[in-house]
């Protein structure tokens, strides 16, 4: 049996946190992608908005001709750290587990690493859910609020692909014509950027609304639309996803996300905010980067850790206790800032 100088090795601890599966966040999963491990604790962010130069024409004689980066915003900035912890002391590893019996109790060893295991495997959780609540914030609002305990950070990505309607404007009004509200915004995100929009990424009840909106079901009465719903039994996914029809005329899929978190006043919080919908293109229009954690090494030396989650163990004399927490600076990156579209409909 591994002992517990062992089991406290950074190199373990690391391997440990790597091999746990990824939690199947649908947002994260489908919507981002895992970028850069900084070396430093500083990250330079490069977003694009708009802007598709073309090479220039030059005569053979002539020297090339310089095409400026205007189409791209740079800056630098320093995620604010996640540093969830659990502490292990005397008492948990002498109290008899959840799954123990009297006949074959297990020793305080064999508890430490089955607490090690489970407190990294949900430490990790929360950084994993802290990800999908950044990537749902940039989302819905283009911008990304970074508010705790001693920090207190914004960043907006200046993002203006986005409305709230009201009065007869609203889905909620029989006469209002969503078919065309949603094509017409497909056409502005496509002159902006030049991406299409597939699908719509909203609430069940907006959802629900609009495939059933007197305005589409007219169209499909007419034969001037159709609604392809597929197989549901195959489409009702798990975390709460719902695939609602294709609309053709549109060009667009319309799903449903029903899922929160809880934050740090105990209140759960939707990870698509109510009456709201949100126009995305294929692939993953976001980004993850990660700026490296500052640690001291076996010699007391400080130095930059380049990984996405950094894991320490940390011991108190009095009284007796060990920290387990990990460290991450993750930040969600629009890969184009105009590159989808978000309205209040309801």
């Amino acid at each position: 049996m591994a002992s517990y100088h062992e089991i406290l090795e950074i190199p373990t601890l690391v391997q440990v946190v790597e091999a746990f599966p990824k939690d199947s966040y649908y947002l994260t999963n489908t919507f981002a992608s895992e970028g850069e491990t900084f070396t430093t604790d500083e990250i330079e962010i490069q977003t694009k908005k708009g802007h598709r130069p073309l090479a220039p024409y030059v005569n053979e004689l002539l020297p090339g001709k310089v095409v400026l980066r205007t189409g791209f915003t740079s800056k630098t900035y320093k995620p604010a750290l996640v540093k969830p912890m659990r502490v292990i002391t005397r008492h948990d590893l002498k109290v008899k587990q959840a799954g123990e019996t009297l006949l074959n109790p297990k020793s305080p060893e064999q508890r430490y690493q089955e607490l090690i295991v489970k407190d990294l495997s949900e430490l990790t959780d929360t950084i994993d859910r802290r990800k999908v609540q950044q990537l749902s914030e940039i989302m819905f609002t283009g911008k990304t609020e970074q508010i705790g305990e001693g920090v207190s950070q914004v960043l907006d990505w200046g993002f203006t692909n986005k409305e709230v309607l009201s009065g007869t404007d609203l889905f909620s009004n029989p006469d209002t014509d969503v078919i065309e509200y949603l094509t017409d915004k497909v056409q502005e995100v496509m002159d902006k950027s030049g991406r299409t929009m597939r699908r719509v990424l909203t609430t069940g009840k907006v959802a629900r609304t609009i495939v059933n909106h007197p305005t589409v079901q007219k169209l499909i009465e007419a034969k001037k639309e159709t609604l392809d719903v597929g197989d549901l039994n195959q489409r009702i996914l798990p975390e709460g996803v719902i695939f609602h029809g294709y609309l053709r005329q549109a060009n667009l899929e319309i799903w449903s996300y029903t899922n929160s978190y809880t934050d740090e006043a105990g209140d759960e919080v939707s990870y698509i905010p109510e009456g709201t919908l949100a126009l995305l293109p294929d692939g993953q229009p976001f980004e993850f980067l990660y700026g490296a954690n500052l640690v001291a090494n076996e010699n007391g030396d400080f130095v930059f850790a380049q990984a996405e989650i950094y894991p320490q163990v940390l011991s108190e004399v009095e009284p007796p206790s060990r920290k387990l927490q990990l460290l991450s600076r993750p930040i969600c990156v629009p890969v184009n800032v105009d590159g989808w579209y978000v309205a209040k409909v309801l």
